[in-house]
């Protein structure tokens, strides 16, 4: 019917490759002329998928407001730990355990965010030296698997290591993922990035809003000239 087509992007979204689940829908079946996307690591997987899509990134406005409450202080320099959903619950026993020894060397405590498909209280029984926080800005080191909240705690300026482990998940770079507790004491040696963040999101706040105004007015005035 001639009417322009957009899809805005809702999360970050995975390369599964051969594995199967149903969320490679995010990227298989892209309806729309054109794709608003977060940034250069969301725009190549639809670009590789659908050639003739028209991508626009336009960034992320709202980032999680993971900050400590008002006159909270940490107690103790702590890793922040994002346990995934169900399904990878092996991994996230592997990743608590060489986190939990990490910790114990440096003098740090654990606090862990869960996913809501978890059993909290067996997995804190079984792992008595971790506790549950859900602020994570104030963490000496941030510490994840697949969790999309990875890419937004380097949004924040928080330091980042993932597990890298045969599940699909975005990539960080080598020296900010590990599979072992002596890759992790290593890379922590090394520096990270500071503008690694815009790899996932090309702009945040207002100015991703921005990026959004600019882009539907520009549609509307092109389509209000073809219809003159």
């Amino acid at each position: 019917m001639g009417v322009p087509t957009v899809t805005l992007q809702h999360g970050l979204y995975v390369d599964y490759g051969d594995y199967d689940t149903v969320n490679k829908i995010n990227y298989m079946h892209q309806p729309s002329e054109y794709f608003l996307s977060w940034g250069p690591e969301t725009s190549e997987l639809i670009g590789r998928y659908h050639p003739e899509t028209r991508i626009v990134e336009c960034g992320k406005p709202l980032i999680f407001n993971a900050s400590p409450p008002a006159g909270t202080a940490a107690s103790a320099p702590y890793v922040s730990l994002f346990l995934d959903q169900k399904p990878f619950q092996a991994q996230n026993i592997e990743m608590i355990e060489i986190v939990l020894a990490y910790a114990q060397l440096k003098g740090m405590e654990v606090k862990v965010r869960f996913h809501p498909s978890l059993p909290k209280a067996e997995i804190l029984k079984r792992y008595p030296g971790m506790t549950e926080q859900l602020h994570f800005t104030d963490a000496a080191l941030i510490v994840g698997h697949t969790s999309s909240l990875l890419y937004e705690a380097l949004a924040l300026g928080c330091r980042v290591m993932r597990f890298a482990t045969d599940i699909p998940a975005i990539p960080l770079p080598d020296n900010s993922q590990f599979s072992t507790l002596h890759e992790l004491e290593q890379k922590l040696t090394l520096a990270q990035d500071k503008d690694l963040w815009r790899r996932y999101f090309t702009a945040l706040g207002e100015d991703a809003l921005q990026n959004y105004r600019t882009f539907f007015d520009g549609l509307l005035n092109s389509r209000k000239v073809m219809t003159a």
